[in-house]
């Protein structure tokens, strides 16, 4: 998020997600689905492949979405915790869970410096 108080550099990690497919989260008509949206990362989730969808881009029909890192390569990432430390890169961190998070609202801004929270522009119909 490019309007944050924690500044990204050269330096800064390669694998630091700065650009996707718009966020879920920041339109009132999917942001109700976040109750649905259970990670299916082994490690301490136990959602299903259906309902760690509910955390991807509506463009691509939820199957995942186009993410932009800041060593300037591309990738088609089928979950959004695809950023340093499986950071979710649409939520905001929730206490040490950077996998599910919380959902951003207007004004957000990251938890810390490695929460690559990207948010984008309102829905028309919110502005």
């Amino acid at each position: 998020m490019v309007y944050s108080p924690y500044k990204l550099t050269v330096s800064s990690e390669a694998g630091f997600a700065v650009a996707a497919d718009r966020n879920p989260w920041m339109d009132e008509q999917t942001v109700k689905d976040f109750s649905r949206f259970e990670p299916d990362f082994p490690a301490s989730f136990k959602g299903t492949a259906e309902q760690a969808r509910f955390g991807n881009a509506v463009a691509h029909d939820r199957d995942g979405q186009n993410v932009l890192f800041l060593d300037t390569h591309v990738t088609y990432e089928k979950r959004p915790f695809c950023g340093v430390g499986d950071d979710n890169i649409y939520t905001l961190w929730d206490g040490k869970d950077r996998v599910r998070g919380q959902p951003p609202k207007l004004g957000s801004q990251p938890a810390g410096a490695k929460d690559s929270l990207l948010v984008n522009d309102p829905p028309v119909s919110r502005r």
